[in-house]
């Protein structure tokens, strides 16, 4: 019986998304010298191929590392210069399948505004922010913060915590509210208004707006 190649995917689960990234060129470094980023954003994402915009696009069969924070950083080779951008083919394996699918399924069901979501105060779609949510007993999980509303937040992130389980994240304690596919809710109690949460969750985002007015 023939098996499976590690990089069966289904070809209806692309979403179209803008999310920042950044991409390294394989074996371009120079001796001594540091690995060149270059920053980029995802436009479609698919488990076979990226679509990214970018100010400048690597030559076609380019072996690069792309980044995209809370899905992964991925090896993939460029299929093709757009006008644009560039493609990119990505070769998963099941391990990579299966952690990314529940990820790509949650972000294309927000973005068609279909997840069951019975906050009451209006939420904002963030780019993704790294951050670390602290249990009661000191336990750090990473997570990736997506969207925020004064009563909640959802993250990207592999735990499975309990539904009641209190977090504290950037000094806001929050309790899961529910689980999704790579994710989960905390339901913020009592609301805060939303610039204090920004204040709070986001430190980079502050110091990047004082650094712009400076």
């Amino acid at each position: 019986m023939e098996s499976k190649s590690s990089n069966s995917h289904d070809p209806m689960l692309r979403v179209f998304v803008t999310l920042p990234a950044s991409y390294t060129v394989a074996g371009s470094r120079a001796e001594g010298e540091p690995v060149a980023v270059h920053r980029c954003r995802t436009r479609s994402i698919a488990l076979d191929r990226i679509v990214i915009e970018a100010d400048t696009a690597p030559p076609e069969d380019t072996k690069i590392h792309l980044n995209v924070p809370g899905l992964g950083i991925y090896a993939g080779q460029v299929q093709k210069r757009i006008a644009t951008g560039f493609v990119v083919n990505i070769t998963f394996d099941a391990a990579a399948v299966a952690k990314l699918t529940p990820r790509l399924g949650w972000l294309k069901r927000y973005l068609a505004r279909q997840i069951d979501n019975r906050r009451t105060h209006a939420r904002h779609r963030l780019p993704p922010y790294p951050v670390q949510l602290c249990a009661d007993d000191g336990t750090e999980i990473p997570a990736t913060l997506y969207d925020l509303s004064s009563s909640g937040l959802a993250v990207l992130t592999d735990a499975r915590p309990a539904i009641g389980e209190r977090f504290t994240l950037g000094g806001i304690t929050g309790t899961v509210a529910r689980l999704f596919e790579g994710g989960l809710a905390l339901f913020i109690d009592p609301p805060r208004q939303l610039d204090e949460l920004r204040e709070q969750l986001l430190p980079q985002e502050r110091n990047d707006l004082g650094a712009r007015r400076g």
